[in-house]
């Protein structure tokens, strides 16, 4: 793979603010508001189970559609499309903001700009040494 996929985002002057570190918090809040009230479906499942299946699992059963019209249908009676939709509203900007955060913190602690300048460095001197 490639360094400068990997190491490029890691020292790029977004990620440099230390409040970039912090991104995680107002998804995680909207999280677990969600979390916390969602409503138990009956006196027989505990509400903790039923949130964390709406916010984490997965195991969707979503049938196909052959146009618009049938996608539409399906929207409002199939409980695991809503589900979807709110793992994507809810949970998908929680994993967002944890990646980006960690990566903040690892920009922020790591000078990967002059290790990355200082290994083509020796690169670059010990290739073109020889033509001097």
């Amino acid at each position: 793979m490639n360094n400068t996929v990997v190491t490029r985002p890691l020292h790029s002057k977004p990620l440099k603010h230390k409040v970039a570190q912090f991104v995680w918090v107002v998804p995680t809040a909207i999280l677990a508001y969600k979390f916390l009230t969602f409503p138990a479906p009956s006196i027989f499942h505990s509400q903790f189970s039923a949130a964390f299946h709406q916010s984490f699992e997965g195991g969707f059963l979503i049938p196909e559609f052959r146009d618009w019209h049938d996608f539409w249908t399906m929207v409002g009676s199939n409980h695991d499309m809503m589900r979807g939709k709110a793992q994507l509203d809810f949970t998908a900007p929680f994993y967002a903001g944890i990646g980006y955060s960690v990566a903040a913190w690892v920009g922020r602690r790591t000078n990967l700009n002059q290790k990355d300048s200082e290994k083509v460095k020796n690169w670059e001197d010990s290739r073109f040494e020889s033509r001097r």
